[in-house]
């Protein structure tokens, strides 16, 4: 599902039962949402787990100026709501950390 956003387009991947836990993956620096597709397959029995190709990743599309932190920080927010997500888990990897620190 592409998400549209004032300054992008977010490319997103959910997985699993609706009703079920929401895990987010936030991808590394140059890492987008198929980082997560392994685990993705075992988690989404049990879990709703979502994925997204931040910005300057994968098939999202937004002005390399726009990556910022607080725009980082910002679409993880911008994902949640698409999916109509209250409370999750955030799993991050590598420079995707400091976006779910920021976000937490």
């Amino acid at each position: 599902m592409f998400i549209q956003i004032d300054d992008a387009t977010l490319y997103s991947v959910a997985f699993g039962p609706k009703d079920a836990p929401a895990l987010v993956g936030i991808g590394g620096w140059i890492g987008n949402w198929e980082l997560w597709a392994q685990p993705f397959s075992i988690l989404s029995n049990t879990w709703r787990v979502i994925g997204y190709d931040h910005r300057g990743s994968g098939a999202t599309v937004a002005p390399a100026t726009s990556i910022t932190f607080n725009r980082l920080v910002d679409d993880v927010f911008a994902v949640l709501d698409a999916f109509g997500i209250e409370r999750c888990v955030l799993a991050a990897e590598s420079a995707g950390a400091v976006t779910a620190l920021g976000a937490a």
